[in-house]
């Protein structure tokens, strides 16, 4: 992301995942919304997803494209690739690594 890009962050918080994933986290309307959101203002939407712990310490952190959580086929093990530990910052989407994982660009 060049500085100066906006991009927009959808926080979810969950005590346990439920089956199937993608339907606990991401209502198809809602994906719909964020969809539109983002094609209208050119912003990128991106999901960070706390599971376990409490809301403000969550044990494990995802942060998942709009991309991802519109798919209907979401599985655990993709949702791992999505993992990261420490903390978010700007420089995270910038060098595209997210718990020292390389990602692609999405979009």
């Amino acid at each position: 992301f060049k500085r100066g890009k906006k991009i927009a962050l959808e926080c979810k918080w969950r005590n346990t995942i439920k089956l199937p994933y993608n339907q606990d986290l991401f209502k198809t309307e809602k994906t719909e919304i964020f969809k539109q959101y983002s094609e209208e203002n050119n912003i990128d939407v991106w999901f960070v997803i706390g599971v376990g712990g409490e809301p403000n310490a969550p044990e494990e952190q995802y942060l998942l494209p709009l991309s991802k959580a519109s798919s209907n086929s979401l599985t655990m093990k993709e949702l791992s690739n999505y993992q990261f530990t420490g903390q978010l910052t700007m420089e995270s989407f910038e060098k595209e690594e997210i718990g020292g994982k390389k990602r692609k660009k999405e979009g």
